[in-house]
């Protein structure tokens, strides 16, 4: 949650939909890092809708290469 530079507290509704992505994309670092990727792309206000997202443009999320996160 730290590399998505979301500001986040103890038990604050960001980090429990952090938490559920991190959940949803089987705790496995490649997918995860992808979800950090786009959050830092588009910024806080996708973090509630990435899911959605992820669940219907998962191919090409996973065919993504980021250069920022190595």
């Amino acid at each position: 949650m730290q590399r998505s530079q979301l500001k986040i507290g103890t038990g604050s509704a960001v980090e429990k939909e952090a938490r559920v992505i991190v959940r949803s994309v089987g705790f496995l670092a490649p997918p995860i890092e992808q979800a950090v990727g786009y959050v830092r792309t588009e910024l806080t206000k996708v973090i509630f809708k990435f899911r959605s997202i992820y669940a219907v443009q998962r191919p090409e999320f996973l065919a993504l290469k980021t250069s920022r996160n190595t």
